[in-house]
């Protein structure tokens, strides 16, 4: 009787545990992905990519806009891996 009371408080905790920390990685997720990292991840990428009927700013944008959608992606599947 004692130990199963145990076990279950035991499993209690260690499950509240998971669940905080599931909620603080979901709640840091925008501050992972701040502008900083975009502006990084895009600059490299515009470096690397060369698009030759179009100029430097236009591969900006487009770029910008993938990794909106990407990070969007990103976010969602993590969100969803730890509901």
């Amino acid at each position: 009787m004692i130990l199963d009371k145990l076990k279950e408080e035991v499993g209690n905790l260690v499950e509240d545990q998971v669940n905080d920390i599931k909620a603080d990685i979901v709640s840091k997720l925008d501050s992972i992905f701040d502008e900083d990292l975009q502006k990084s991840i895009v600059d490299e990428l515009n470096e690397n990519i060369n698009v030759p009927f179009i100029n430097e700013a236009t591969e900006e944008k487009a770029l910008n806009f993938v990794y909106d959608i990407l990070e969007d992606k990103v976010k969602e599947a993590i969100r969803k891996a730890l509901a």
